[in-house]
């Protein structure tokens, strides 16, 4: 590939492989290797082929290309308008405490915030199933989970309710919030 042209290149399951000397004029090529591209620019990148992100002020536009042995991020880097509103929106969300979730209805993938992570007791590099996340949902209410998010994905009903989680001995109660995205590529449920 071009070496002007700045990428980023991941496996399959999205943990940074290579970072191109394009690339690292914009990036810390030593911060990012081995680690997941979701944790370090903040978004998700099984959601579709285009991703646009905030990473260190700058607006970052990427194109997902699949590879032989896992993905090439192509990005571009701008300072416009965009780029401002996107730090905006990512310092709303980080300075509120709410925590940012998604789940990917085919894959069963969870994306978690770093806010919803530590509301979760969870470190940045835990990688963690949806499976594994219900079983911190307390006993008492693990039964409701599929029941509404059924009823959202196939009957539209409001998905909001609230539910105990258990964790390291400990029992919080929890607001859930979510609605389903039908993005390009797969259906999430983000909240």
């Amino acid at each position: 590939m071009e070496e002007a042209i700045p990428y980023i290149t991941t496996n399959h399951s999205l943990t940074i492989t290579s970072i191109n000397r394009a690339a690292e004029r914009y990036l810390e090529k030593s911060l990012l290797l081995n680690q997941s591209i979701d944790y370090v620019f903040n978004a998700n990148f099984d959601v579709s082929n285009l991703v646009k992100t905030v990473y260190q002020g700058k607006a970052l536009s990427f194109s997902k290309y699949k590879i032989d042995n896992g993905f090439c991020f192509v990005f571009n880097v701008s300072d416009d308008e965009v780029g401002e509103q996107l730090d905006f929106l990512n310092s709303a969300i980080e300075n509120s405490c709410i925590g940012v979730w998604g789940f990917n209805i085919e894959t069963k993938k969870v994306y978690l915030s770093d806010i919803a992570r530590s509301f979760l007791g969870l470190t940045q590099s835990q990688n963690i199933s949806w499976r594994k996340l219900l079983s911190f949902v307390h006993k008492e209410d693990r039964p409701q989970f599929p029941i509404l998010f059924e009823n959202h994905i196939n009957l539209g009903a409001p998905l909001q309710f609230d539910f105990k989680l258990s964790r390291n001995n400990d029992e919080k109660w929890f607001a859930l919030k979510g609605s389903l995205c039908n993005c390009i590529k797969d259906k999430w449920i983000n909240g």
